[in-house]
C-alpha cells in the first residue's frame, strides 16, 4: 500500500508551515497561536477550516491563502465547538422528550408492553438479533442491570435506555 508520509512537525514548525501557505498572524500573534495549538486544539482539526478560504490562483503567491489570518481559523474552531455543544444539548433534550412521550403513549394505551417487545424481537433480522443477544449476554454480570436481565429473561417489559434505544432492559 502506498501512502505519503509527512514529517511530524513541532508546534513552531506548524506555525511556520502555515505561514508558507499564506496564513497571516496579524489578528493574533505567533506566540498566542502557538499557545492555542499547544493547549486548546490540534493542528489537523484547526487547519481543516482553511479549506473554506480561497487561494491565489497564479503569480508570486500561487497556492497561498488569500486574506486568511490564524485568528479566523481559531474563531471557526470555537464556533464549531459551541455549535456542537448546543446541538448535542438540544438533541439530548429532544431525545428525552420523545422517550417520555412514547412511554406515555404506551402506558395510556391497551398495548401490552411485553407483547410489544416480543413482536419487536421477532421482527429483527439475524444480524440485529445477534447484536441484541450479545448485548444482553454482555450485561448479564453488569451490577446495574444484570439482575433485571435475569429477572425478565425472555419476557422483557418495555423501557428506554439512556442511549435512547427502545428496549427491554436498563443496560447502558
Amino acid at each position: 500500500m502506498y501512502r505519503t508520509i509527512k514529517p511530524k512537525l513541532s508546534t513552531k514548525e506548524q506555525i511556520e508551515h502555515l505561514e508558507k501557505k499564506g496564513v497571516k498572524f496579524v489578528l493574533i500573534s505567533r506566540e498566542e497561536a502557538t499557545d492555542y495549538l499547544t493547549k486548546h486544539n490540534n493542528y489537523f482539526k484547526l487547519t481543516a477550516y482553511r479549506k473554506n478560504f480561497q487561494k491565489h490562483p497564479a503569480g508570486k503567491f500561487k497556492g497561498q491563502y488569500i486574506g486568511l489570518d490564524f485568528q479566523m481559523l481559531k474563531d471557526l474552531a470555537i464556533i464549531d465547538m459551541r455549535l456542537c455543544y448546543t446541538l448535542l444539548h438540544m438533541a439530548l433534550d429532544i431525545e428525552h422528550f420523545a422517550k417520555v412521550e412514547l412511554l406515555k403513549v404506551i402506558e395510556n394505551s391497551d398495548i401490552d408492553a411485553y407483547d410489544l417487545v416480543e413482536d419487536y424481537i421477532k421482527s429483527l433480522n439475524e444480524v440485529r438479533l445477534k447484536i441484541l443477544n450479545d448485548e444482553l449476554n454482555r450485561n448479564m454480570n453488569n451490577p446495574y442491570c444484570g439482575d433485571i436481565i435475569a429477572k425478565y429473561k425472555d419476557n422483557y417489559p418495555i423501557t428506554i435506555k439512556s442511549s435512547g434505544i427502545i428496549t427491554f432492559c436498563c443496560c447502558q
